[in-house]
């Protein structure tokens, strides 16, 4: 049986991170009815960037990033979650010495 790369606990947190991102991006969006080009232009960002923030690419700028974050409000609950997704991301230096 041939070796296994290490597992990359950072790179795997970072897409679990992007996954949750989307689906809470997509869930907001479809709560207001919102086609994903109307979403798009409501954050001001290109349609194909919105999309692959859907899919969870994670090509995307950082800019359209925050740009598409302002399409979750409080009320979705969704917002604390992905700042605090984003916060906790990479890992603090202690648990990143862990890794």
């Amino acid at each position: 049986m041939p070796d296994l790369p290490p597992l990359n606990l950072a790179s795997y947190r970072a897409q679990m991170a992007l996954r949750r991102l989307a689906e809470r991006l997509r869930g907001a969006r479809r709560r207001r009815g919102l086609t994903q080009h109307e979403a798009a232009l409501l954050a001001g960002i290109r349609l194909a960037s919105y999309r692959r923030l859907e899919r969870a690419d994670g090509a995307v700028p950082a800019r359209d990033l925050v740009r598409a974050l302002s399409l979750l409000t409080p009320a979705d609950d969704a917002l604390a979650e992905t700042w605090r997704d984003l916060v906790n991301f990479p890992p603090h230096a202690a648990e990143a010495k862990r890794l």
